[in-house]
């Protein structure tokens, strides 16, 4: 009986190391388990800030692409609104009402009053002109949305975004002058 008690002892022996062997594997594949499952939830955290991420640039970039277009637009009448008013400026200055000869006084009169007229419809165009531009601010929108308070930096900010235009204006005129 002695010898049928050491075989089975070393079978008892063999199987409890091989038990220990299987819970040493599955406490490994718990943890390989937990640290997929860690992996995934980071790589859903990633896919979903991303694409949420990506949708928001996107939607700012084309705000922002149609502000340009619009200050762009506001630029270009600017420009020609200045030149056309210091072209108007300076005919209507030229005018020298005193220096007039008697004999031409009535044709001059006509072509000064038809000066004026000029004058007036260009300004009154280009008023509805500028007028009728669209200006969107998706720039400055983005500044109220991330900072209510108020910041000098945001203020600072937003009166850039808003007096763009003007001062592209004042610069061209300051460089071609």
């Amino acid at each position: 009986m002695a010898s049928v008690g050491i075989p089975m002892r070393q079978q008892l022996d063999a199987a409890a190391q091989q038990l220990e062997q299987l819970r040493l594997q599955q406490q490994a594949l718990e943890q390989q388990k937990e640290l997929l499952e860690g992996l995934r939830l980071r790589q859903d955290r990633l896919i979903g800030g991303r694409r949420a991420l990506m949708e928001r640039l996107e939607g700012e970039q084309l705000g922002i692409a149609e502000d340009l277009e619009s200050c762009h637009q506001q630029i270009e009448l600017l420009v020609q609104a200045h030149e056309d008013y210091q072209f108007h400026l300076r005919a209507l200055r030229a005018q020298q009402p005193e220096s007039w000869q008697r004999e031409e006084l009535d044709l001059r009169l006509d072509q000064a009053l038809e000066e004026l007229q000029a004058a007036e419809e260009c300004f009154e165009k280009t008023e509805l002109r500028l007028r009728a531009v669209p200006v969107r601010r998706s720039a400055t929108r983005g500044l109220e949305l991330s900072d209510r308070q108020g910041s000098m930096r945001s203020w600072l900010l937003r009166g850039l975004c808003l007096h763009a235009p003007l001062l592209a204006v004042a610069l061209f005129y300051f460089l071609t002058r």
